[in-house]
């Protein structure tokens, strides 16, 4: 089993990196679209703005090898953060086109409660959680968040959680063989952990 952790310049990979071997799962790093070659597994974490991440990929010529092993070879694929945002069909972050994966878009957060800050910024917990890699995730288990945009018009059958921070958002999708998590597994512990082992055994 090949487990290949995207480094595109943005992104917690050392993190992620430690939490797999946490799991005795030793992952590669892949800086350029030609080392997918062999993964098995792809974890695409990231960090920064939505448009420069987009502009790194396009012209880093990423676009068309991700499409082939998350699209084509149907792999199993989890992005982390930005970088499930950016399976969305768009982002308000520089207002332009995502992968398109998964439809919906990406928006910025709105501050319907005083009680909220923005960023969403600290340890929550899901909800609504529909299994896969979610399996062995209890409601009593808190994850780490920090991001500025959430997703919206997502199709009831590819929310994989929500969180409710001010008002319910959603924090996971999934689509068949790609699944995304707003919030940072490799920094979120034991519960964290419990995210990768089960990506780590899916078919």
């Amino acid at each position: 089993m090949k487990v290949g952790i995207v480094q595109y310049g943005n992104g917690n990979v050392h993190a992620v990196m430690r939490a797999l071997e946490r799991c005795g799962v030793y992952a590669c790093f892949v800086s350029s679209p030609d080392q997918m070659e062999g993964c098995d597994f792809l974890i695409f974490p990231g960090v920064g703005h939505f448009q420069n991440a987009m502009t790194y990929l396009r012209d880093g010529q990423w676009i068309e090898a991700l499409e082939n092993f998350a699209l084509k070879e149907k792999k199993p694929f989890l992005g982390i953060c930005l970088g499930m945002q950016l399976l969305a069909d768009s982002s308000e972050e520089g207002n332009v086109k995502g992968l398109g994966w998964i439809h919906g878009q990406v928006i910025k957060m709105q501050k319907d409660s005083l009680d909220i800050k923005i960023p969403h910024m600290g340890w929550n917990q899901l909800r609504n959680q529909k299994g896969g890699i979610l399996e062995e995730v209890s409601s009593e288990d808190f994850f780490y968040f920090t991001h500025s945009y959430h997703w919206s018009g997502v199709a009831e059958d590819e929310i994989l959680c929500t969180t409710h921070y001010g008002r319910e958002m959603i924090t996971g999708v999934r689509k068949g063989n790609i699944w995304g998590v707003q919030f940072h597994p490799e920094k979120s512990y034991e519960a964290g952990q419990k995210i990768f082992r089960s990506f780590l055994n899916l078919d």
